[in-house]
């Protein structure tokens, strides 16, 4: 997972220390919990970038896991245009070991009366 995190973060021109939240697929299973902590450890040292983790409140959904979360991240981008730019990171682990990591940059965008 530490290897596809830095590959995402490449392919996006981001760096580990621009990553403010990390949208992690933590759900109660220990062992795959603890892949992404280990990669999270790895790539961005103690501490690392706040973590938001959407089955706490959207519960296990199963292959629709991955989508939640990046709906998650966004929704928090779009809520406040303080967040503009930031850099988020999104990881996921399969109960078969499949593991995914995706970079995004949000905006707030938000509409006008006029609808622009």
């Amino acid at each position: 997972m530490a290897d596809r995190i830095r590959t995402a973060l490449s392919t996006a021109g981001a760096t580990p220390e621009q990553v403010t939240v990390a949208s992690t697929s933590e759900g109660g299973i220990v062992h795959l919990d603890e892949v992404e902590r280990t990669a999270l450890q790895e790539v961005f040292g103690p501490g690392g970038p706040r973590r938001l983790r959407a089955k706490e409140f959207a519960g296990e959904c199963g292959g629709a896991s991955g989508m939640v979360q990046i709906a998650a991240v966004l929704a928090r981008h779009r809520a406040d245009s303080r967040h503009d730019g930031e850099v988020s990171l999104v990881t996921s682990v399969s109960p078969d070991g499949a593991v995914g990591a995706v970079v995004l940059r949000g905006w707030s965008r938000k509409l006008t009366n006029s609808g622009e």
